[in-house]
């Protein structure tokens, strides 16, 4: 006995207020003898749910908002990219034009929590907010003192944070996203 899936459209996305992923798949899956029964129940389920959300105007609705799903899926990927390539080059470009070198040792952007062993050895600090049609998000950019330690409070990775400093004086702790600089 084989099954042929020829679309599968999660039904929770019309009751629920978070976006779900479409999707769709094209296989043909052969059923192992004795093992069928319990798969034709669930292929009626789901074939009953794309049945009932493929009626009338609700048709048209469920294409809206898969095309919808689909664009901002698409909008988040580029939002993710645009995201690391800013903290990366602003602090890139911070430390081209950093003021004094021998006195600021690092150039930080971050989005999320954070504290410094001392916040008199900031300075510059300047809040971005980077916007992409209705996405948007906020950065503390600033420049910081040697002798100092900047801890995070948040994730890392290039989306939320970027350092660029001089290695020579400062270490990146990899396992807690902290720098400390002398």
């Amino acid at each position: 006995m084989r099954f042929s899936v020829i679309s599968l459209v999660l039904a929770s996305a019309l009751a629920a207020d978070a976006a779900v992923v479409p999707m769709v798949a094209k296989a043909s899956i052969p059923a192992k003898a004795g093992n069928d029964s319990h798969l034709v129940e669930r292929q009626a389920g789901v074939a009953g749910a794309i049945t009932t959300i493929g009626n009338g105007a609700m048709s048209v609705a469920t294409g809206a908002a898969v095309n919808l799903v689909t664009d901002t899926l698409r909008a988040i990927v580029d939002w993710t990219k645009a995201r690391e390539t800013f903290t990366k080059q602003t602090t890139d470009e911070m430390w081209k034009k950093n003021p004094d070198p021998a006195k600021f040792p690092a150039a930080i952007c971050y989005n999320q929590g954070y504290r410094v062993a001392d916040p008199n050895g900031v300075d510059g600090k300047a809040s971005v907010t980077l916007r992409s049609n209705v996405l948007k998000t906020n950065y503390d950019c600033m420049y910081m003192t040697g002798a100092n330690q900047f801890f995070t409070d948040g994730d890392g990775g290039l989306i939320n944070l970027s350092y660029s400093y001089d290695s020579k004086r400062c270490t990146f702790d990899q396992s807690t996203g902290d720098l400390s600089c002398k």
